[in-house]
């Protein structure tokens, strides 16, 4: 279901009279954009990209939550389980997840704002996203697939740092208090 509301957050972001580059939607809302996808591209038009969606987001948590732990079992070997562990462990895990999701984040937004052909419901640029890929790469260089690292590290790392601290914070909170399914003052279940 995010999907589709992605693909209009996308197209909607690239639209208007000073977008630099792709292709531009002429969409006023997201309702008018829902519309249009749809009469122009088919329901199925609404997930266009969908794959490249699917696959960030599961490399992407993949990423998140293996590095996290690693990281902080490494800095656990230098400094007591506390929240700077915590900060530390999240903001290293959002900078490698930002490393593995930028290029996948970009292969989306150039599937989902290329041009599409009215007969076919297809994009006129890419195929797929191997075929984005290596047309990006061919035509712009290796790093191009990193256009908005710095963005994606900027909303990414602090979001870790704040879910992994919060966790944290939460998981020590509730090893230190006495045993909630229990009686308080003899400690029996």
């Amino acid at each position: 279901a995010s999907s589709p509301m992605e693909l209009i957050k996308c197209r909607m972001q690239c639209a208007g009279e000073s977008a630099a580059a792709g292709h531009r939607y002429p969409y006023t809302s997201a309702y008018d954009a829902f519309t249009k996808i749809i009469r122009s591209e088919g329901v199925k038009g609404l997930w266009n990209g969908s794959e490249i969606f699917v696959m960030r987001n599961a490399i992407g948590s993949a990423a998140n939550l293996s590095t996290f732990s690693a990281f902080k079992a490494y800095f656990l070997h230098f400094r007591e389980d506390s929240v700077v562990v915590d900060v530390a462990a999240g903001l290293a895990s959002g900078f490698v997840t930002t490393c593995v999701m930028c290029p996948l984040d970009m292969v989306k937004t150039r599937i989902q704002n290329q041009p599409v052909d009215e007969f076919t419901g297809r994009g006129k640029l890419y195929r797929n996203g191997g075929d984005a890929v290596a047309k990006i790469v061919k035509s712009e260089g290796t790093f191009a697939l990193y256009k908005g690292f710095s963005s994606l590290f900027v909303r990414t790392g602090p979001h870790y740092v704040l879910t992994f601290t919060i966790y944290g914070l939460l998981k020590r909170w509730a090893s230190s208090t006495d045993n909630f399914d229990g009686d308080r003052t003899t400690g029996k279940h």
